[in-house]
């Protein structure tokens, strides 16, 4: 469970990285190439980013549930710790 959750992670990490900047950049050479036409390219970019804001939901469900299944720390969790260890070395 561990392995498909980190490609989950790794997979949606790709996707949530695509900003509207390159996916111009993908839309311009695919309009140069001749694939597809200006009307296309923008469909293409809409269309893009919309999957890009789904997968980041789906990424988002999937890591929060991955950690509550395994009950790993948070941050906030260890900084509570830390000023517990500093209260108690203080002490001495």
């Amino acid at each position: 469970m561990l392995d498909y959750t980190k490609k989950m992670i790794l997979m949606g990490f790709g996707v949530l990285s695509l900003t509207q900047k390159k996916a111009e950049a993908i839309k311009k050479d695919l309009i140069k190439q001749g694939h597809i036409s200006e009307k296309e390219g923008k469909k293409f970019v809409d269309s893009m980013l919309s999957k890009s804001k789904e997968w980041e939901k789906e990424v988002t469900k999937t890591v929060e549930k991955a950690l509550k299944k395994y009950t790993v720390a948070t941050i906030n969790d260890l900084k509570r710790v830390e000023k517990k260890i500093d209260k108690l070395l203080a002490k001495k």
